[in-house]
Formats: structure tokens, sequence, C-alpha cells
């Protein structure tokens, strides 16, 4: 993965005015969704993410009665919205190897699959 490929698109996306504030978004919405996504698919995405991005999908324990209700309301805590949080989702899968891609788009709950998947 070209990790400043993928920030400068999510500058772009945002209306951000640098890489490392698109980054910081990036990793709020990863941080939002770390309850969400399985131990399996984590440690697929391991393998192409950086080890910021993965901490912050593993700073939190998976809730397996989670949903997207959850995820919005861990958004707002970290004051993004959710367009911008599905711009970083669907910017990041787009950067995503086919098995780092199914990785995320299988861990996530059928609610949330809908945005990566539009």
């Amino acid at each position: 993965m070209n990790v400043e490929n993928l920030l400068e698109r999510l500058c772009a996306r945002l209306g951000s005015p640098s890489a490392s504030d698109a980054g910081a978004v990036l990793v709020s919405v990863l941080a939002a969704l770390s309850p969400l996504v399985p131990w399996p698919s984590l440690n697929r995405l391991g393998r192409e993410l950086p080890a910021e991005w993965m901490s912050a999908l593993r700073s939190e324990r998976f809730a397996d009665d989670g949903g997207r209700g959850l995820f919005e309301a861990r958004l707002r805590a970290v004051a993004v919205n959710d367009d911008d949080a599905t711009a970083v989702l669907r910017e990041l899968s787009s950067h995503l190897d086919v098995r780092a891609r199914h990785a995320l788009f299988v861990g996530l709950p059928d609610d949330l699959r809908a945005v990566l998947a539009a």
C-alpha cells in the first residue's frame, strides 16, 4: 500500500489542509471501528496497514453485538462526521490489496458493509 498516495487522496476527499490532518481523521475512524472488526480480519489487515493504524484498530475489544449505531456513537465521541468516515473507509478500501480489502469487508457488520459496497 502506498500510504502517501492514500493520504493525498484522502486530503482531497476531506478537504483537509495537510496529510497529517487527514491521517488524524483516518486514525480516529479506525479507532471508532475497532470494536466492530474481529481479530481474524485484523490480523489480515495487519500485513498491509502501518503500525499506528493497526494500533487504532486494536484499541478496543471486539463487541459482537456492535453495529452501525456503535460506530456512529464512537465517531461522535471523536468529532468525525459520517460523511468523512465514509470517505475514509472508501479510500482506505480502494488502496488495500484484494485479501486485505476482503478482510475489512467481511469483518464489518452488515450495516457497515454497504458503505464499502456503494
